[in-house]
């Protein structure tokens, strides 16, 4: 027992050592290049500054919107930190957070369904450095780790059916929400087939039976009375935002080019 208690802590220490060298381009770089991410700082500077209203111009140009719209978190932590840090630590502070907690979450995932599959769920660490990191698109890589987070909180932790259940998991599908609707979308088709894994194949004298349908319920209902909130907001943005684009769009073998041209790696 001490020797695989032992092994685990080494192979677990050895995951962390990875995350560690992950964050080495976060840590030794004053600024973190991207493409859109100084804007996202800046954002977060404006927020700051309408709340505490010392500069008219500010006030004069800019308003917060009275709808509740997605695509907000990166701002509200930037505007939030640099209330106390320079902006090069703020960025430190939320881009080795997404760094981390990407690692982390996808790690959990992959040992949730596969738990001798530790090699693998050292990929995380890479896949956490994707394109859209360097894009900027620092909302959309934080509702990833929301994504991955209520994903696994579906999986191991939504037993019953309860008031704590129901709100820790809506307060997860706000999050996606406010991070970004694309992502929130994919979430939701997601975690609706989360529940099949509550589900058991048994073989019998007569053929297969399938057990755990009591699980599988619990599971959806929770996932139906949470989710709701979040609908509720997505509905009255799409009622009162005109948010398609008139532009041309890039035909779909241009787009899966782009996918399988991953420029990071």
């Amino acid at each position: 027992m001490k020797e695989l208690t032992a092994k685990y802590l080494n192979e677990k220490a050895f995951f962390y050592l990875l995350v560690l060298i992950g964050l080495a381009p976060l840590i030794f770089t004053k600024y973190y290049l991207t493409l859109d991410g100084p804007g996202h700082i800046y954002n977060g500077n404006i927020i700051k500054e309408l709340w505490l209203g010392n500069y008219p111009e500010f006030t004069n140009l800019f308003k917060f919107n009275q709808l509740p719209v997605p695509n907000w978190i990166s701002h509200f932590l930037f505007a939030c930190l640099n209330f106390i840090f320079p902006d090069f630590i703020s960025e430190k502070i939320i881009l080795g957070s997404y760094l981390i907690l990407f690692s982390v979450f996808f790690r959990k995932i992959v040992l949730w369904f596969s738990p001798h599959n530790k090699a693998f769920s050292y990929l995380g660490v890479l896949f956490a450095h994707n394109h859209l990191l360097y894009l900027g698109s620092y909302n959309l890589v934080f509702a990833l780790v929301a994504f991955f987070a209520t994903s696994y909180f579906i999986l191991n932790h939504i037993n019953k059916l309860n008031i704590k259940q129901v709100f820790a998991l809506s307060l997860l599908f706000l999050i996606v929400y406010f991070s970004h609707m694309l992502i929130l979308l994919v979430t939701i088709s997601v975690v609706l087939l989360l529940p099949l894994t509550a589900l058991k194949i048994e073989k019998t004298q007569d053929g297969y039976i399938v057990t755990g349908w009591n699980l599988f319920y619990t599971k959806f209902k929770v996932i139906g009375i949470a989710v709701l909130p979040t609908l509720l907001l997505t509905a009255i943005y799409l009622l009162n935002v005109d948010s398609l684009e008139e532009a041309g769009r890039l035909n779909l073998n241009e787009l899966l080019k782009w996918i399988i041209d991953i420029r990071p790696l």
